[in-house]
């Protein structure tokens, strides 16, 4: 994955409880990301509206104060389990 170019990181498979908390591995986890639900940014049915999932904003994060150039880790905590997508088949226990 990319480093975002306009400070927002969408997620849309990460749903989030009301206080859960984004914090990044390897800088002080005393300071988490500012997130907002995707939904929450609207788009009133536009083609490109976000439906679900999260939105992580890094704006006073830039690459150049990452603690490694090559990797970064986001830390999750507050995330609603995640639902099956329909797609897939059932698992059966045998």
């Amino acid at each position: 994955m990319r480093w975002p170019k306009n400070e927002h990181l969408y997620l849309e498979s990460l749903e989030m409880s009301p206080g859960g908390r984004i914090t990044m591995l390897g800088l002080p986890a005393h300071r988490p990301l500012a997130w907002i639900p995707a939904r929450s940014l609207g788009g009133g049915g536009s083609k490109g509206a976000f439906k679900k999932g999260t939105v992580v904003r890094f704006s006073k994060l830039t690459i150049d104060k990452l603690p490694t150039p090559w990797a970064w880790v986001l830390k999750v905590i507050g995330a609603f389990k995640a639902s099956k997508p329909s797609n897939l088949p059932s698992a059966k226990a045998e």
